[in-house]
């Protein structure tokens, strides 16, 4: 940081000098500071122009194209704005230009970055560089020229590269859009983001429905799972991979059977956008590939996942995040985590985690304390557990959990864990009073299935003493019964024989009656292609 500040303030120092001259010297000494700056930008194909802009076969100069950013330079930019804005609308346009190019038209210190949407230019960000705000500058050029290698990651830096603001996040939403309006009307599409509404009803108490929010939220998702994977295996995923981290069997085959399933947000490995989402899923995994994540020291999720939620609800909801010192403070004065003159270390609960700030500053603090390897990682999944109602808070806290183990889980390879202590449900809701042995009911908001055939029940049943016997048993049950579904041409009753061997294999052969249930409801889904979202 020392070096970049010296060498920003030098900048600067120029560009007052300079200021008002001729465009090439102002474009020469911009392009010098960046190669001063960012040392790897060479790797980067930097076109300086006139002589190259006829390869690219648009009509006019191009001032300045690094990687996938055109930049438009102008001595006085209050002046030449609008001049400058046609120029860069002319450049985007072009077919020879590829889609996902940024524009930014500049003086030198102040930057505007525009981007075309929907086939308009709009100005999507802006910077004014300031040698008094050195980080501020780093951070904001290397968003976007993003070539920095083995950083270590803060909340400010995952925020400022991946938050609302950024070229990642701004691409990422428009790709989103046009993958979703292509499977919006596919059944499998339209059940994750009824379930999803359905949900998110019930957390905020009424209703949501926006496409915006839900893209937001996929792009969280797919984010967080590839976050996940690059810090859990040290290398982002190459193309092979990315289906199976987004439907979790890539985390199943590590070991991790709950952390990742496919929930309202794997929608984009469905046939019709999956060539997409490749690309878009590798442009965020590149991003991810510039962080040194082998040793995180703090809950790099709680800004950005608050950022992604919609502040009023979020206000309404008191979803904001707790400081890692503060989390720290309330923990130590809580007596956690102690563990001194030979005495276990205590367990901890968090009935309302959210993105698992507490979960992570408990695992760090007792590292600290003397726990570490398989030690450390049992007592973790053993003995701290987080509850919330938010399907995003749920994934989120699941993935910092390991965050904060990675070390740990990188070193140890293959274990046998149970499920990541870490589940959806509300904390404040009092248990209804039902008979001896009733179900739990799980109601279906899917639109527009036909009628169902009378021995398909219309909801998922879960019998409460199943329940009881712990997340493993159940998870068990729902993977073989979503196994026995689905499994094409076999006749139900077969299906149904299958079920009741495998759980008076498990000692459950009581719960058959609900089994059958289930399966048949599931098996009915199949063949409606509503089933994508259930198991979850």
């Amino acid at each position: 940081m020392e070096r970049f500040a010296v060498v920003l303030e030098r900048y600067l120092e120029k560009w007052e000098r300079h200021k008002g001259t001729h465009h090439d010297q102002i474009r020469d000494d911009l392009l010098s500071f960046l190669r001063e700056a960012f040392p790897e930008l060479e790797q980067l194909d930097i076109v300086a122009i006139e002589r190259s802009v006829r390869f690219l076969k648009v009509r006019g100069y191009i001032d300045l194209l690094i990687g996938d950013v055109v930049f438009e330079i102008k001595r006085d930019l209050d002046r030449e704005r609008e001049d400058g804005i046609r120029e860069l609308e002319k450049y985007l346009a072009s077919p020879s230009i590829p889609k996902n190019t940024i524009g930014i038209l500049t003086d030198g210190q102040r930057f505007e970055v525009y981007r075309l949407q929907d086939g308009n230019l709009a100005k999507t960000d802006e910077f004014i560089l300031r040698a008094e705000e050195p980080e501020e500058a780093l951070l904001w050029l290397d968003s976007y020229l993003f070539q920095q290698k083995g950083v270590r990651p803060t909340v400010l830096d995952i925020s400022f590269r991946f938050g609302q603001r950024s070229p990642i996040f701004k691409a990422s939403m428009e790709a989103l859009s046009r993958m979703w309006a292509r499977v919006k009307g596919d059944p499998a599409a339209r059940t994750k983001f009824e379930e999803w509404n359905a949900l998110l009803r019930t957390v905020y108490g009424s209703e949501v429905g926006e496409t915006e929010l839900f893209l937001r939220h996929t792009y969280l998702a797919l984010l967080v799972r590839l976050l996940a994977f690059t810090a859990l295996t040290g290398r982002i995923p190459n193309p092979e991979d990315l289906e199976g981290v987004i439907t979790g069997k890539k985390f199943e085959r590590m070991g991790f059977r709950n952390l990742v399933e496919e929930d309202f947000f794997a929608w984009p490995i469905m046939p019709q956008v999956a060539w997409e989402a490749e690309s878009l899923l590798g442009a965020i995994s590149r991003r991810l590939g510039f962080y040194d994540l082998s040793a995180i020291r703090q809950d790099l999720l709680k800004e950005l996942y608050q950022e992604l939620v919609d502040p009023e609800t979020r206000h309404d909801l008191g979803e904001f995040y707790t400081p890692d010192w503060l989390a720290e403070l309330a923990l130590r004065e809580a007596g956690f985590p102690n563990g001194g003159d030979g005495q276990a270390f205590p367990s901890l609960l968090d009935p309302a985690c959210g993105s698992g700030t507490f979960l992570f500053t408990a695992v760090r603090l007792l590292r600290e304390a003397g726990l570490s390897g398989k030690a450390l990682v049992q007592h973790a999944f053993e003995n701290l557990a987080g509850v919330d109602v938010h399907p995003l808070a749920v994934l989120t806290a699941k993935v910092n959990l390991l965050l904060a183990l990675a070390p740990e889980l990188r070193s140890l390879g293959s274990l046998h864990l149970s499920p990541i202590p870490v589940y959806m449900a509300n904390s404040l809701h009092l248990p209804e009073r039902k008979m001896a042995g009733a179900p739990i009911a799980v109601p279906i908001h899917s639109v527009g299935l036909p009628k169902f055939p009378r021995e398909v029940p219309d909801r998922f049943q879960v019998p409460a003493e199943m329940v009881a016997a712990g997340p493993a048993v159940v998870d068990a049950v729902i993977d073989q019964t979503t196994e026995l579904a689905a499994q094409p041409g076999e006749p139900v009753d077969s299906l149904l024989s299958g079920l009741q061997a495998y759980l008076r294999g498990l000692g459950l052969g009581k719960f058959y009656m609900w089994g059958a249930g289930n399966l048949r409801l599931l098996h009915f889904l199949i063949a409606e292609r509503r089933d994508t979202v259930y198991r979850f």
